[in-house]
């Protein structure tokens, strides 16, 4: 039974007494009207006595404490309501105080719904407040779909996984096979897949030997879903033991009942065999892999080659899988993202930069009017474009930004802050880096020694011209105004496509277009 409801039964109890003792010493009173004064001190005594006993008792209960609901998660509402109508509902003298408590244990979007019914009177206001959750909060199918939703929002478990796929079970109770207890294990580490099957189990035919015979064993027919450790060492405890011949089958008594120990003279299946597997991996080509193996004693180690990490090959993997040609002759990359992170929503966090950027803004014209420039550039060149509204959701991503000038060129270079951080996490955090594909100084001066002439060159907007595939699963945006100086109190919000890569991607100098 649930103690909460067992507390109140208890209170009830213990209520329904106290009532009974006053109507008792109500009829006394009544019949015995000439009491004598050390009648009437006997009587006061036993009062203080009885109606002491009963407010100790109420003390010494835990204290009921009722969480505050704001509705955003719905899951929450049924146990929040249920407890406010015991706990509150039913010791309010009025519903007036029903719709006070209400309110106050209410928040956000909830508490507005109580809020709105406090220009009718008490008794309708507080029925009316009720409905109001009950309708908003209380839907079953809605209820039921929070649950599901739930579910589907928790992190893939993988095979590698082994502590994630690992139940806890507490308290579990182990009987004999006659059905009497034997033991409370407090925690058990189960899962379903064993190293081993029912093969592994002892058969009547194992048992079928002389020195057996008398053996009350009870065979039966099931999987193995327990193994009891050297934790639980007094339900392996030997109590009795059957020995026979040398390397025989040996018997062997516990709390639990009787168990076969040793080796048998049982044949496996044909063509079953076991084997735990760490690692499995096939290779096609088993006699190339053999002769690279025997070719790394003859490697020269002087050879700086470079290695890649698993991300590196994670990296690796995204862009030769994604990578495709455009109708344009260009060719589209998909964003290296790790698998189960998330960015939270840091809408707020770069809203309030920009404003106070804006002043700055506001302040330097110059810098307003470069900035517009860059705007400008940014949309015609299709380096951004702008947001609909309809795909401005909670999975967006909003990069803040300045500027810089060049000391020397004194032109303007507008700078995306990748590496900004909200809640720990930043837009750097969820990319692969990539390998380091730079090329050395080394061989940069030795192939310019190859040839007669040599060239260099520079790409302009490099790191502009690098195109993603145009998802919206993640949107990467920033805030920016493109209006004009007797117009610049409106904010106008771009995203930055995933076509595009912003200066300062942790993967910005390895997506260079080669």
């Amino acid at each position: 039974m649930n103690k909460g409801i067992q507390d109140k039964d208890e209170l009830e109890y213990q209520y329904r007494t106290y009532l009974d003792r006053v109507q008792t010493l109500q009829e006394a009173c009544e019949q015995q009207t000439n009491l004598t004064e050390e009648e009437e001190q006997k009587r006061l005594k036993w009062w203080n006595y009885n109606n002491a006993g009963i407010v100790n008792e109420k003390a010494e209960l835990p204290k009921k404490e009722i969480p505050i609901f704001d509705g955003e998660d719905i899951t929450k509402y049924r146990p929040f309501i249920q407890n406010f109508k015991r706990t509150i509902g039913l010791k309010c003298e009025s519903a007036a105080d029903c719709l006070y408590y209400l309110e106050q244990f209410t928040a956000g979007a909830a508490k507005e719904l109580v809020r709105s019914c406090r220009h009718n009177d008490a008794e309708r206001a507080y029925e009316k407040a009720l409905a109001l959750l009950e309708e908003e909060y209380g839907n079953e199918q809605r209820t039921a779909t929070a649950f599901l939703q739930k579910l589907h929002d928790w992190p893939i478990i993988k095979s590698e996984d082994s502590e994630v796929n690992t139940k806890v079970v507490n308290n579990l109770e182990l009987y004999h096979m006659n059905e009497t207890l034997q033991d409370i294990v407090p925690v058990v580490f189960a899962q379903e897949i064993w190293p081993f099957s029912e093969e592994d189990s002892p058969l009547p035919e194992d048992a079928a030997v002389d020195h057996l015979e008398d053996v009350p064993y009870q065979f039966i027919t099931a999987k193995i879903s327990m193994i009891i450790g050297m934790n639980r060492a007094e339900m392996l405890k030997p109590l009795e033991i059957v020995d026979g011949p040398h390397k025989a089958i040996y018997a062997s008594r516990h709390r639990l009942g009787w168990a076969l120990n040793g080796p048998t003279d049982r044949q496996p299946a044909t063509g079953v065999s076991q084997c735990i597997r760490v690692s499995v991996k096939e290779y096609v080509d088993l006699e190339s892999k053999i002769e690279q193996m025997y070719d790394l004693d003859y490697k020269d180690n002087h050879i700086s080659e470079k290695e890649m990490s698993p991300n590196d090959l994670q990296w690796l993997n995204v862009m030769e899988t994604s990578i495709k040609k455009t109708e344009e002759h260009q060719y589209e990359i998909s964003l290296p993202l790790k698998k189960n992170l998330e960015l939270p929503i840091n809408r707020q966090q770069v809203f309030k930069m920009f404003l106070s950027q804006l002043k700055e803004l506001e302040a330097d014209q110059k810098l307003f009017s470069d900035y517009q420039d860059f705007t400008a550039m940014m949309l015609t060149n299709d380096y951004m474009e702008k947001v609909p509204d309809s795909e401005l959701n909670n999975k967006s991503w909003y990069l803040s930004h300045h500027a810089v000038y060049h000391k020397q060129k004194n032109k303007i270079r507008v700078v995306f802050n990748c590496s900004l951080k909200f809640n720990g996490v930043s837009l750097n955090d969820i990319l692969y880096q990539g390998p380091d594909l730079t090329n050395s100084l080394l061989g940069v001066i030795l192939r310019f020694r190859q040839e007669p002439v040599a060239f260099m060159g520079d790409i302009e907007k490099m790191f502009y011209r690098v195109k993603g595939l145009r998802t919206r699963k993640i949107i990467y945006a920033f805030l920016g105004s493109t209006d004009q100086a007797s117009q610049r109190n409106t904010v106008s919000l771009f995203m930055f496509s995933e076509r595009r890569r912003a200066w300062r991607w942790r993967i910005s100098p390895f997506a260079k277009p080669s």
